[in-house]
């Protein structure tokens, strides 16, 4: 390239447009495009990407924060540990859903989140659960007071000990 214009060092300039301006139609290079490496021609800025919005920015209508509502994820731990108390852990996760499920409500009410549903869902198992663990200790208690059941649970309790010791020796 013989030519003394600002493009004769840039090996994409003439890359044979059809109207013979280099493929650009008069269009100054921007940032991304072949040729410009990322720098902005001269006299022309980069896209500043923290303008605020319409509006007034993080305060304006409409906005929602850059990493999502700050509280989603209370919706998930209410929910996770309704699920998880109702499968194996009861009181355990069963408390703590409550609780975390009335959280994650709050902070849908309040805008700080958008997955009431699953906190509800969360609080909804968590109750289910405290209730029915509730159930179950108060039928033990009931079955355990009666003498009969006592007796009835020894005998099968030591019949189950002595079936063990038996087991071994039969292999």
């Amino acid at each position: 390239m013989s030519t003394n214009s600002p493009d004769s060092n840039n090996p994409y300039a003439n890359h044979g447009g059809a109207s013979g301006d280099g493929g650009y139609s008069g269009q100054q290079p921007y940032a991304g495009q072949p040729g410009s490496h990322g720098v902005p021609p001269q006299g022309q800025q980069l896209p500043s990407y923290g303008t605020p919005y319409p509006g007034g920015g993080p305060q304006g209508q409409g906005f929602q924060p850059a990493g999502g509502y700050p509280a989603n994820n209370l919706g998930g731990w209410a929910l996770g540990l309704g699920i998880a108390g109702f499968l194996l852990c009861g009181f355990f996760t069963g408390i703590p859903a409550i609780i975390v499920g009335l959280k994650g409500m709050r902070a849908a009410r309040e805008g700080r989140a958008n997955n009431r549903g699953m906190s509800l869902t969360g609080l909804i198992l968590g109750i289910i659960v405290v209730v029915l663990s509730l159930i179950s200790i108060i039928v033990l208690f009931v079955l355990f007071s009666n003498p009969e059941f006592q007796r009835e649970f020894q005998r099968e309790m030591n019949e189950a000990s002595t079936l063990q010791a038996v087991l071994p020796l039969m292999r």
